[in-house]
């Protein structure tokens, strides 16, 4: 995977942002973004999503220490999904 650069500073505050991901199922899996537009499955298997590898990026992000404001990005993809 190639080197991300992101802004370390707040575009709200000016403070320092620090880096992380969301957390997901109990916090054993980082959160991933479907693109869409999505399709469900039949409600008596349960309403998943219709999901296909190649439309299934990870999700992370920046925190700023002194507000708050979080800031997502997909994370590029590297061969994973």
């Amino acid at each position: 995977m190639s080197e991300m650069v992101w802004h370390k500073t707040c575009v709200r505050c000016g403070g320092e942002m620090r880096d992380g991901m969301l957390l997901d199922y109990m916090g054993t899996m980082q959160t991933k973004w479907l693109d869409g537009p999505v399709e469900f499955g039949p409600k008596w298997t349960g309403g998943n999503p219709k999901v296909k590898k190649e439309r299934v990026h990870r999700v992370m992000g920046y925190r700023c220490l002194d507000c708050g404001f979080v800031d997502l990005y997909l994370q590029p993809d590297d061969g994973d999904g």
